[in-house]
């Protein structure tokens, strides 16, 4: 919201796409808002296509269609333009019949309130005497049929042990915590409170931290048949705490879950990758086969001094960028045919 108003302020169209990496056969399943900012067309130059105007030329739905979703509508005029993103990433989805005017940004009730952006879309500000913002959106469906690459096709054949899993109780931990969660919570203001409730041997806050630390679904149900947690509960300084099941082992037949900023450590992590690199033997990801899943070069974040943590938290932080080259042709195309007018 912030980025489009800023965009739209300094004079430009905006065109947004929200893209899943492995929807278009990418090795990593991570969603983005992709966004390409177009300078907005002067008056002279509004209605044709010249130097330096890189948008659509008209914004009615014809134009507007072939422009962000590729496809043509009836009356399609041959001098209409594919844009980028209908160029590098197919989709299945249509305009509604018409536009929408823009909401103040800053105003707009967001609060429970579901925008007008969808996932795909166009806004721009004409160029009358009062300036009106208006919107194209639309949801789009990502149509693709070529080669999908799966963690298997990322990770190594030979690994360094120091990313292997041998600890049987880690193991379980890790069984554990990707699975089903049910839990309960205590805020660290509230600690107070729970150390002055007797828990038998113990009082609340000790139970807490006990259950916390022993990743054992048992000990969590047992807790709750403790007084001290029900009276936790009367005094509202417990709350629950659930998690759905994930997958565990990584499985290697699909696109990795997205890759976060704490991928490598030593400690048990929901979110970690765990592989099953041969029968009954597990291991974490390391910095090369991130940097792989995020379509970087081998090596691109070995430097003098970078630990493998930092490095895997390079990798948390950075885009896949096939998107960004499969959006690099069309976009040096859409330069070169403007500039060339």
């Amino acid at each position: 919201m912030v980025i489009l108003n800023d965009l739209l302020k300094l004079g430009y169209d905006v065109e947004w796409r929200v893209i899943n990496a492995s929807d278009y056969g990418m090795p990593q399943q991570r969603r983005r808002t992709f966004i390409l900012a177009y300078r907005r067309p002067t008056k002279s130059t509004f209605y044709r296509n010249g130097p330096g105007v890189f948008g659509p030329k008209i914004r009615t739905r014809g134009p507007m269609s072939k422009w962000l979703t590729g496809k043509e509508v009836l009356g399609t005029n041959p001098e209409w333009s594919k844009g980028p993103f209908a160029e590098a990433f197919p989709i299945e989805g249509e305009l509604g019949e018409t536009k929408i005017e823009l909401p103040d940004l800053l105003k707009y009730p967001w609060s429970g309130v579901t925008g007008p952006f969808a996932n795909a879309g166009y806004a721009w500000q004409d160029n009358q005497k009062v300036a009106r913002r208006w919107l194209w959106a639309f949801k789009a469906e990502p149509n693709y049929d070529g080669k999908r690459l799966t963690l298997a096709d990322i990770i190594v054949d030979e690994h360094d042990s120091d990313y292997e899993i041998t600890d049987k109780d880690k193991l379980r931990m890790y069984s554990y915590i990707k699975g089903v969660q049910k839990e309960w919570r205590i805020r660290k203001v509230d600690r107070k409170v729970a150390e002055r409730i007797d828990a038998g041997e113990d009082n609340l806050w000790i139970l807490y931290q006990r259950c916390t630390k022993g990743y054992d679904t048992q000990l969590w149900a047992k807790s709750r048949e403790n007084p001290a947690y029900k009276e936790g509960r009367n005094l509202g300084i417990i709350y629950d705490y659930t998690a759905g099941a994930m997958a565990y082992p990584d499985p290697l037949n699909k696109p990795s879950r997205t890759v976060v900023t704490a991928e490598i450590g030593k400690s048990v992590s929901r979110m970690r990758h765990v592989i099953e690199y041969e029968e009954g033997k597990f291991r974490g990801l390391m910095p090369l086969e991130l940097e792989r899943l995020n379509m970087f070069p081998d090596n691109w974040t070995e430097y003098e001094g970078t630990s493998p943590s930092r490095r895997g938290f390079l990798m948390g932080n950075a885009l896949v960028i096939g998107i960004v080259k499969k959006l690099a042709g069309p976009l040096a195309k859409l330069i070169r045919d403007r500039s060339e007018q």
